[in-house]
């Protein structure tokens, strides 16, 4: 599966440190990227599952604009055709625009489970446990986020979803 976002915009805030921090406006980016996702089956419903994409980055202040390359590498079981759970570990490097200090962007493992509410609309619950390098510092930052998706798949021409 190839997949495009002609754009996709961001609002990036600083990590509130001090009281000041909570003043600064957050820095903007607008986010382009393409890939594509493979799937081989393993053993019965379950797939190996890898996802190669690249995006450039612009940022509306006096940062460089970036290019980045992220590869995710996972496991999918598909229980009955609307629900799956998926394991992955997923790595950013940035190719250009960050330094070579700044080579690793973050990796994430993650976790979620799908479940697809209609042929068009599905939900995502899960965790992620990133480690990234700020573009700002020299040290990696850990975090645990969990996540809520709703997806809503548009028909196309054919009739299809």
């Amino acid at each position: 599966t190839l997949f495009i976002s002609p754009g996709a915009l961001f609002s990036h805030y600083r990590i509130i440190q001090q009281p000041a921090d909570e003043n600064v406006h957050p820095v903007r980016e607008t986010r382009f990227s393409a890939g594509a996702e493979f799937k081989v089956p393993v053993y019965n419903r379950l797939f190996m599952l890898y996802r190669p994409a690249a995006e450039y980055r612009v940022f509306n202040n006096s940062q460089r604009n970036i290019t980045r390359v992220r590869n995710r590498l996972g496991l999918r079981h598909e229980f009955k055709q609307q629900t799956s759970i998926m394991l992955y570990d997923e790595l950013f490097v940035n190719t250009s625009g960050a330094g070579s200090e700044h080579f690793f962007d973050h990796n994430r493992i993650g976790f979620n489970l799908s479940y697809s509410v209609r042929p068009n609309i599905k939900i995502d619950i899960g965790y992620i446990y990133i480690n990234r390098l700020p573009l700002t510092g020299e040290e990696t930052l850990n975090e645990n986020n969990f996540l809520l998706h709703l997806t809503y798949k548009l028909k196309d021409n054919s009739g299809n979803n």
